[in-house]
């Protein structure tokens, strides 16, 4: 995306950022992809919880995304011109 137009519309600013999107293309989860925080106490062996995979399992089998954003840990981005 070298124009930046997805991340335009999407309204990105923060990396990692998920987005699900359904068959229309309309953004139905935004946020972040698990609840693993990059910190000094950062345990690669702690299980987490997939804040997408909830969201696309309840998608798909027609339920309403009972979390359709979760706040996005990461850094803020500026869209950049090329």
């Amino acid at each position: 995306d070298v124009s930046n137009e997805l991340a335009k519309v999407l309204n990105a600013n923060i990396t990692p950022s998920v987005f699900l999107l359904d068959t229309s293309g309309a953004v139905i989860y935004y946020g972040a992809l698990d609840d693993k925080e990059m910190s000094v106490e950062f345990s690669p062996n702690k299980k987490s919880k997939s804040y997408i995979d909830e969201a696309i399992n309840q998608y798909t089998k027609g339920e309403i995304i009972i979390q359709p954003y979760k706040v996005p840990v990461g850094c803020v981005f500026r869209q950049f011109q090329f």
